[in-house]
């Protein structure tokens, strides 16, 4: 087995569950995790959750419920002046934001573009969530503007959220439930051709049935790390190359469960791996960070 004990060598590592295969290096337990104090003209901000940084941890989006309609969430930014220091109150991410849904917002390493969920209300069945882009041309300005992720990601009946691209843009990977059950989402991962994203996969190793894979993020370096939420636990699996369907489960991180949550609601890891956010879930929401 690739990156186990030499022969003869015993291991002392726990197998995982479901024969997700043993932890390795790159699955490195994190510390305990620690709440992230996120300010809002609501002081604090009202269950954040769905977190997702900038390379340098300088810009921070996450979403929160807000007071436009019973049941109404938005896209909210933060900034700091260094990675070391406290968030300065956040505010909406921009006219993106509406009486609908708007959720699960994944921002660019330079901070210039933002996937998100917004609710579809053309059908009449339950509001399904489509993957939606918005740019803008400086950091500190509204997303003033975004567009339906083009191609075969969003589908009519299902739920589509929390989308990352990989560093070449080749391939965007996303998580979707389809309405024979809402309640467990997949990761999938499609391919850019001419404009729009096709070819559509599902990532079999991390899309567990009745798992509920809703959140992930992507490390890409000599070691490509996808780590992806499963409930109230989150999972760590590695790919080589471009293969991303083919990623193996590498570890479970327990140690990053947080007590008395039942989910975790958007993942971002530092391009180094060494540092991960996430929001935790249970009768309310909140941000954590842990290190590694």
């Amino acid at each position: 087995m690739a990156g186990g004990p030499q022969p003869g060598i015993c291991s002392n590592r726990t197998p995982l569950p479901d024969g997700g295969g043993e932890p390795d290096a790159g699955g490195l337990a994190f510390g305990a995790p620690e709440p992230v104090e996120l300010l809002c003209p609501e002081l604090p901000c009202p269950s954040p959750s769905d977190p997702s940084l900038t390379a340098e941890r300088k810009q921070i989006t996450f979403t929160i419920p807000t007071l436009n309609a019973v049941g109404d969430r938005d896209v909210y930014i933060a900034i700091r002046p260094t990675a070391f220091d406290p968030w300065f109150p956040a505010q909406s991410a921009g006219p993106i934001n509406s009486l609908l849904v708007e959720e699960a917002g994944s921002l660019s390493d330079d901070g210039l573009r933002l996937f998100f969920t917004r609710d579809d209300q053309s059908s009449g069945a339950p509001p399904y969530g489509e993957l939606l882009m918005a740019e803008r041309e400086e950091s500190g300005v509204p997303f003033d503007t975004a567009t339906d992720v083009p191609g075969v990601v969003n589908t009519p009946n299902g739920n589509e959220r929390s989308a990352a691209l990989t560093a070449d843009a080749a391939r965007l990977l996303f998580a979707r439930a389809l309405d024979v059950d809402l309640a467990d989402h997949d990761v999938y991962v499609a391919l850019e051709s001419g404009g729009q994203w096709d070819t559509v996969a599902r990532v079999e190793a991390v899309s567990k049935p009745g798992g509920d894979e809703r959140s992930l993020a992507i490390v890409e370096g000599e070691v490509n790390m996808l780590f992806v939420a499963r409930g109230a636990q989150i999972i760590e699996a590695h790919w080589s190359g471009g293969y991303i369907a083919g990623a193996e489960v590498v570890s479970q991180h327990d140690e990053l469960v947080v007590p008395d949550t039942t989910a975790v609601s958007g993942v971002w890891v530092a391009p180094d791996g060494s540092e991960i956010w996430f929001g935790a879930c249970g009768e309310t929401c909140n941000v954590y960070r842990a290190v590694r």
